[in-house]
C-alpha cells in the first residue's frame, strides 16, 4: 500500500486499494477463512498433530501461524484465546490443541525460527463462534483494520512522505482495567 500512497493517489483510491490487497492478498485476506475448516478436521479426526504434519507435508499454509515481521506471539491473539476460553465456546478445545499442535510441529521443524501464533488464528475462532460464516471472514478482518488504514493514509498525506510505523502503543496515562485482562 505504500507505493499507492507514493503516486499521492486520494483518500477513496488508497482505501480501494488496500480493501482489494486484504481482502485478496494470500498472507492477510483469506486467513482466518482457512481457520475453521482446520478446527473441523481436528475435531473429526480427534488427531491434532497429524492433521498439522498433513498440512506442512504437503507444503500447504498453516494459516494462524508466524508472521512476516513479528517473531513472538501476538498479544492479541493471547486475548483472544483468554476470551474465547472465558466464553466457555464449543471449539476453545480442538481449537487449543490445533494450536498447541502447530507450534510443537513448527518447532521441530524449524527450529531456527521464531513461529508463534498470530492474531488470524483466534480471531478466525471468534468469529466462528459469534456463527460468522467462513467466506465472509476475509471481510470481517478487513474492516476491523479500516480505521486504522484511513488514519495512516491521512497521516502520510498530511506529512507528503511514506510512514512506516514502528506499531507501538503509546498511552499517556494508565488505561483503567488493563491489568484484568487475561494474559495466558
Amino acid at each position: 500500500m505504500h507505493h499507492v500512497g507514493a503516486a499521492n493517489a486520494d483518500l477513496a483510491d488508497l482505501s480501494r486499494g488496500k480493501h482489494g490487497a486484504g481482502l485478496v492478498h494470500y498472507r492477510e485476506g483469506p486467513g482466518p477463512a482457512r481457520v475453521p475448516p482446520m478446527i473441523e478436521d481436528t475435531e473429526k479426526a480427534g488427531d491434532a498433530r497429524a492433521l498439522v504434519e498433513g498440512i506442512l507435508d504437503r507444503k500447504e499454509k498453516l494459516m494462524g501461524f508466524g508472521h512476516r515481521v513479528y517473531r513472538a506471539e501476538d498479544p492479541r491473539a493471547r486475548v483472544l484465546r483468554a476470551t474465547e476460553k472465558r466464553l466457555n465456546a464449543p471449539r476453545y478445545e480442538a481449537a487449543a490443541a490445533l494450536e498447541q499442535a502447530a507450534l510443537a510441529e513448527l518447532r521441530e521443524r524449524r527450529p531456527d525460527r521464531a513461529i508463534e501464533t498470530n492474531v488470524e488464528f483466534w480471531a478466525a475462532v471468534i468469529l466462528d463462534f459469534a456463527e460468522v460464516p467462513a467466506h465472509t471472514m476475509p471481510v470481517m478482518f478487513t474492516c476491523g483494520r479500516t480505521a486504522s488504514w484511513c488514519a495512516h493514509i491521512l497521516e502520510q498525506k498530511r506529512l507528503g512522505k511514506l510512514v512506516r510505523h514502528l506499531h507501538r502503543t503509546r498511552t499517556p496515562h494508565p488505561v483503567d482495567g488493563w491489568d484484568q485482562i487475561a494474559t495466558t
